[in-house]
């Protein structure tokens, strides 16, 4: 494996259906690069995924970045999900233990200002407030927005003028993350937030765990989380100890959903067979979604 790859999982807002944004992804089609979009018209946003080395993933992302302020004003933006900017977060996930891209990506960071304010974030962070992403996005775009208008700049680089079209993005090195939804069919989203907040890590729960209910309808909704600790635990012991603490009989567990990539890390199965490790894994936890190409290792492989 190259010395110098790098996963990044960054956050769109906007949809595949969107002209603009399917040229982007036509045009990037590149053999170095493992690249894989997906988009939540509910939640408003895409993830566009990449595998690759990193200099060549940042003139891909470089490349959307400058797409997305062209094309997207955030005052006429609607989703479910948190965003504060048309492109939202843009982490980078070293793949091999002795590379270190914090410089790199710090110059490269100041580049992006001249396209959109950004924000340095998680190991990238040039203020401690500002290592959480979840911190750094409350209020979203609206309350960002506001501030941009009293004069305030909190973002580390970029004109805040520009920021109040495009908002503001989230730069920087983090550990592996897996986005993963549980999707429960109930007419009591009360009691599933207070699962949702007995599992987070700022409710006393799993530490670096972040949790919370999106409800699509009034039946439907989706428990999102973001796992980090997987030396504390894996996808199989969170989601059972999600789905103990629901009533079947109220709460009535659909499918699950990994947005973006997995990795077999991730996982309690030692299973070296990649097929079956899968099949396990599906029976198991009903992921809609899951297939090789949505397997850290699998990519990697291929890149």
């Amino acid at each position: 494996m190259p010395s110098d790859l790098v996963w990044s999982a960054v956050n769109v807002s906007a949809l595949k259906t969107e002209e603009w944004f399917q040229h982007y992804l036509n045009e990037s089609v590149d053999e170095t690069v493992y690249m894989l979009a997906e988009s939540d018209a509910l939640y408003g946003r895409s993830v566009v995924t990449y595998v690759g080395p990193i200099r060549t993933v940042m003139d891909h992302i470089y490349a959307l970045v400058q797409a997305a302020t062209t094309h997207v004003d955030m005052n006429q933006h609607q989703g479910l999900h948190y965003r504060m900017g048309a492109v939202d977060v843009i982490p980078f996930v070293p793949l091999h233990d002795t590379f270190d891209p914090l410089e790199m990506i710090h110059s490269w960071a100041q580049r992006i200002g001249e396209l959109m304010p950004v924000i340095m974030y998680e190991k990238s962070a040039l203020s401690p407030s500002n290592r959480s992403l979840k911190k750094i996005r409350k209020g979203g775009f609206e309350a960002l927005k506001n501030r941009f208008l009293i004069g305030e700049n909190p973002c580390d680089f970029g004109d805040i003028k520009k920021g109040l079209k495009s908002g503001c993005t989230a730069i920087g090195v983090r550990d592996p993350l897996l986005a993963y939804n549980l999707e429960f069919e109930s007419n009591d989203v009360v009691s599933l937030r207070k699962v949702a907040q007995r599992i987070r890590a700022s409710g006393g729960g799993y530490p670096g765990l972040d949790a919370t209910v999106f409800s699509l309808s009034e039946s439907w909704h989706h428990l999102s989380m973001n796992l980090r600790r997987f030396d504390l635990y894996s996808i199989e012991s969170i989601t059972h100890d999600i789905l103990k603490q629901c009533d079947p009989n109220v709460h009535i567990f659909i499918q699950s959903e990994v947005i973006g990539l997995l990795s077999r890390s991730m996982s309690a199965s030692q299973e070296p067979d990649l097929m079956r490790w899968m099949q396990t894994l599906n029976a198991s936890l009903k992921i809609s979604n899951l297939r090789a190409e949505k397997v850290l290792e699998s990519v990697v492989s291929h890149v």
